[in-house]
């Protein structure tokens, strides 16, 4: 039976969320569809295309996954539902999303099948449930007669997911397609709400596992999520959001409402002033999605009232722009920063990398843990711990020893806290702080580890022993010539007589190559010109059949050249690399070469003038066939020694690198043997267990 037929409505899938439930990458879907076509399973076909997507029936692909096997998860066909687009509710309408959240959380929170109910029923029961309008019945109300159509849509989504709150989980994943522009402008990536969950949860200032969480700021929500989710069972715990009825406030109310929690709801004044429970821990992200854009001054500004607000048995963890947290920013929101420093109740701070806020990739974020100041310290003496993460990835190791870090500074007493080994942080006097440009400027780097002690010790250990002896090549026997050589040949002849074959570059996107372990050597203008070593980026053999199927690849000895910005050229001795585009390949016939020799082709071609663009103009020289054999083992020699030469330059750099890199790490302390420097350089190199 058809879906038409069914009557049912069809949920659409495109080919991003087929890729991301199947935990591939994209182009390995394109891979599939063309590659099915005349196979036994042949890729669905598009049920309809919206603007430049096609959208796929999600069953149909379901289906295909169960009898195909594709994909690295074993339950796609199972999850696939849940990402689709409901082709009569879909849910970049506003009040669709708002409706099919409504429904999902009235699902979570009684038993009825909700499918056996008409839309009049359904509206009694919400009103039953929610008879303060608070967070339901407004949003299923105003959906009028598409209602039907949602209550079917989210079922279908609940079971898809497992439960209510896994698809509304999903359907906030899925942000960037849906009408929520508040939320996309602030939307976190997942590891940093892990790191700010963790901490939250460590700095909780109750023994017995019982946590009250405060968010003050409107409409935010995915950190206390990920802030319960981490919680877990270590006892109950509490959440409490701001009061309100905006759109924002009510979609937090359902999200809450969907995963259970028990909740509370705090008066926040207009200029940030709320009351909050003995013990709390605020836990909140500036700026918010009740309120996505803010300046640098509102946002140090609502970072101030939360400090006002706290009392000393209560935590607070903030994460915001760097611009605004860290950065210098002059005027009043620095003065008002310095005045909050000096207040003593930050403890922590934390400048992470840019690319944590999905939308904006440029923006670097800060951590804020604040808690009760040390009333024993002067502001000469106090200390705030500070790190500058901008260059570091946040990944689980990072956040591992970071969390452990934070916990400390935050939660113990100072002595305690100044004795802690730290991994990341660094104490920082206030004074030094105030008098920074940029807070994590201060301090004097990341902790030494052991570890890192090791590692140098045997890096620069490696580095020494990997230095070899360079030796020429050897010299061949020489006698005189005949004095009579091959005439050259211009390209165009060659061409025409086909001694010489022109190959096409293909030309790749930047975002589909990767780095040397990525799969084909690429070899583009870059590489040619000297500006990359060849073999530093590479494309997935997958993405390349699966995006430019027109492409080939490089045959051993070919001559890979480019005209702009200069003429140059390298022979690609290996072979099987991907040229990209608008390099090219000569190719020389090895049936009949005419004389032509790739190691030859390449020096006459980096011997142009700069001003020589016309290639085919350009005369090669060739050699007899008598001397070819002779010709080319001696040049392989004189490569092999050359790309010795280079490759020891290459290893010197890295001891040059590694030399500066301990020493001014202070996990090397370098000692010339004797007062005066040996006539043979020798040093002791003494490794120093420092910070």
């Amino acid at each position: 039976m058809s879906i038409e037929e069914s009557g049912r409505t069809p949920r659409l899938v495109g080919m991003p969320e087929i890729a991301a439930v199947t935990r591939v990458q994209r182009p390995v879907v394109s891979m599939w569809r063309s590659r099915s076509a005349a196979s036994s399973y042949p890729f669905p076909a598009a049920y309809e295309r919206r603007g430049q997507q096609d959208l796929f029936v999600a069953d149909e692909i379901a289906a295909w996954l169960r009898d195909t096997g594709r994909g690295n998860n074993p339950d796609a066909a199972d999850e696939i539902t849940a990402y689709g687009i409901d082709r009569d509710a879909p849910h970049d309408d506003p009040l669709v999303f708002d409706a099919l959240t409504a429904v999902l959380c009235l699902l979570a929170t009684v038993p009825d099948d909700l499918r056996e109910l008409d839309a009049e029923e359904l509206l009694d029961l919400a009103d039953e449930q929610d008879p303060d309008d608070a967070a339901i019945f407004r949003e299923l109300e105003q959906v009028g007669e598409r209602l039907p159509v949602i209550i079917d849509a989210a079922v279908q989504r609940a079971d898809a997911a497992l439960s209510p709150a896994a698809a509304f989980e999903i359907l906030m994943a899925d942000r960037f397609r849906s009408s929520l522009d508040e939320h996309v402008a602030v939307a976190l990536q997942p590891e940093i709400a892990t790191l700010v969950a963790r901490v939250a949860v460590g700095v909780n200032a109750r023994l017995d596992g019982s946590a009250t969480y405060v968010d003050p700021r409107p409409g935010s929500s995915d950190l206390l999520v990920a802030v319960l989710a981490e919680h877990g069972e270590r006892g109950p715990a509490e959440v409490v959001i701001p009061s309100g009825e905006g759109r924002a406030e009510r979609l937090v109310r359902r999200r809450m409402l969907t995963h259970g929690a028990a909740r509370s709801e705090l008066d926040v004044s207009a200029d940030g002033e709320f009351v909050a429970a003995p013990e709390s821990t605020i836990v909140t992200q500036l700026p918010a999605p009740g309120r996505p854009r803010m300046t640098v001054a509102e946002v140090v500004d609502a970072l101030d009232q939360i400090v006002l607000q706290m009392d000393d048995t209560q935590r607070a963890v903030v994460v915001g722009p760097a611009s605004a947290l860290t950065d210098a920013s002059g005027g009043s929101a620095e003065q008002t920063r310095s005045a909050l420093l000096r207040g003593g109740r930050v403890r922590a701070i934390v400048r992470l990398p840019a690319g944590l806020v999905t939308a904006r990739s440029r923006q670097a974020l800060a951590l804020y843990v604040l808690g009760a100041p040390d009333l024993r310290a002067g502001v000469a003496e106090d200390v705030c711990w500070t790190v500058d993460l901008s260059d570091d990835p946040i990944d689980a190791t990072t956040i591992d020893e970071l969390v452990t870090d934070v916990i400390v500074a935050a939660t113990a007493d100072v002595d305690l806290a100044r004795r802690h080994a730290y991994t990341y942080l660094n104490p920082v006097p206030l004074r030094s702080l105030l008098s920074a440009r940029r807070l994590t400027d201060a301090a004097a780097g990341r902790p030494l580890r052991m570890t890192d002690i090791v590692e140098a010790a045997r890096g620069l250990q490696a580095a020494y022993g990997g230095l070899a002896d360079l030796s020429a090549p050897m010299a061949p026997g020489m006698r005189t010539g005949s004095g009579r050589g091959l005439r050259p040949i211009k390209v165009t002849d060659a061409l025409d007589g086909r001694h010489l074959r022109v190959v096409p570059g293909t030309r790749l996107a930047e975002e589909d190559l990767g780095g040397v372990g990525g799969g084909l050597r690429v070899i583009g203008p870059d590489e040619v010109m000297g500006v990359r070593r060849p073999g530093v980026r590479a494309i997935a053999a997958l993405v390349l059949a699966a995006s430019y199927p027109s492409a080939g690849l490089t045959e051993p000895g070919d001559v890979i050249f480019c005209t702009a910005p200069r003429p140059a050229a390298i022979v690609d001795d290996e072979g099987s690399s991907v040229v990209m585009a608008p390099a090219r390949v000569l190719r020389v016939d090895p049936a009949d070469p005419a004389g032509l020799h790739a190691e030859i082709v390449a020096v006459d071609i980096n011997e142009q003038p700069p001003s020589a663009r016309a290639w085919r103009q350009w005369r090669l020289r060739r050699v007899a066939e008598a001397e070819r054999s002779a010709l080319a083992s001696t040049l392989a020699a004189v490569r092999t020694s050359r790309e010795a030469a280079r490759e020891q330059a290459r290893r010197l750099d890295g001891l040059s690198a590694r030399l500066v890199d301990g020493v001014t790490s202070g996990t090397v302390s370098l000692e010339i043997a004797g007062e005066a420097t040996p006539s043979d350089g020798s040093m002791s190199i003494r490794f120093e267990e420092e910070g």
